[in-house]
């Protein structure tokens, strides 16, 4: 059974996989990618966020990698497929955004 997702609360759960994630009640799925975010200056971290009414709103939930290929190869097994380069408006520890 996949792992429901919940909005951002008091606390966050790091999964092995995206595989192992429902994403079904989310409007539209993202997953942003940080390379060493302050909250995990050793690691690359892939997020979950959704987007509805007008707003992104991160989720709970997150995985946590030693290098950007494997957060990327996840991401796709995953099912996301559209990837989109950070801007330049981005956190600067933001390396890229993927949707389904």
């Amino acid at each position: 059974m996949k792992k429901k997702i919940h909005k951002i609360d008091e606390y966050t759960e790091c999964v092995d996989s995206l595989k192992s994630v429902d994403f079904s009640d989310l409007f539209i799925p993202i997953v942003v990618i940080y390379e060493k975010p302050a909250d995990f200056p050793e690691s690359f971290i892939g997020r979950i966020w959704t987007a509805e009414k007008g707003r992104v709103i991160p989720t709970n939930t997150y995985i946590k990698k030693s290098d950007l290929e494997s957060v990327r190869e996840d991401v796709v097994s995953a099912g996301l497929k559209i990837r989109f380069d950070r801007s330049v408006d981005d956190d600067p520890a933001i390396r890229e955004t993927w949707m389904m």
